[in-house]
């Protein structure tokens, strides 16, 4: 979308919804927190047939980005890339303190990782109620502490964090999530990478720095609301 030129963009149409991998269902009550609103499938077939069929009726949001916020319930049209991006730094810990930054190892975390084992459970849906990371051995859960007030995301997330392994190579996976004031966790999104990808030449031992940038995604946080970032090492050998 981004490098499309610009005669193609306005005659396309950009829908971030809340979906899964590889899912094709509308949005439902059990996937989204306070979901109300199902996914405006008859726009779908109006755009195709407009672009296929010269029948249809072309969509007011030709040219920009139609995205629904995961957390309020809300379908909103904008543009992308935007002309100007506010950044929300939050610096998570283990403990759920936010910390300055200064130290990247104080207080590292570890686990081990089998991948001859098939732990299941911690998932790669988006949008649906998310794995407990903190009753999970083989992940690792870095919490913010509650917001003072609502906040709306829309961008791509960024994570960037220090991680080390006794082995030449693993996977990391990332995964953002809203945490409920009755700490509930609900998935938002989430991306892998290898520690080789990471560091070429990466040895045991170690320390790399994963900084990755996520799919473009809209969230928001109410008041009394968190953010966690899991953390795993998961897909295969």
């Amino acid at each position: 979308w981004e490098r499309m030129p610009p005669e193609w963009k306005s005659r396309s149409a950009f829908v971030i919804a809340g979906r899964g991998h590889a899912e094709t269902g509308a949005l439902t009550h059990s996937t989204i927190p306070h979901a109300r609103q199902t996914e405006p499938q008859a726009d779908e077939f109006d755009f195709f047939d407009a672009i296929r069929r010269g029948d249809g009726k072309l969509t007011d949001y030709d040219g920009k980005v139609r995205a629904y916020s995961v957390g309020d319930d809300t379908w909103f049209t904008t543009e992308w890339p935007r002309a100007k991006e506010e950044m929300c730094p939050l610096r998570l810990s283990a403990d759920g303190t936010l910390v300055d930054g200064s130290n990247l190892c104080a207080g590292a975390v570890s686990w081990v990782y089998d991948p001859s084992k098939s732990y299941g459970g911690f998932g790669d849906s988006f949008s649906v109620k998310a794995f407990d990371a903190g009753n999970c051995g083989y992940a690792r859960a870095f919490v913010s502490r509650p917001f003072e007030r609502a906040r709306a995301f829309f961008g791509r997330p960024r994570v960037r964090i220090p991680v080390m392994s006794t082995c030449e190579d693993t996977q990391f996976l990332f995964r953002i999530d809203l945490i409920t004031p009755s700490n509930e966790a609900w998935s938002v999104c989430q991306t892998i990478t290898s520690l080789r990808h990471v560091k070429p030449d990466y040895r045991p031992g170690e320390i790399a720095v994963a900084d990755l940038e996520l799919p473009l995604t809209a969230f928001a946080v109410g008041k009394g609301w968190g953010v966690r970032l899991d953390v795993t090492s998961q897909g295969g050998p």
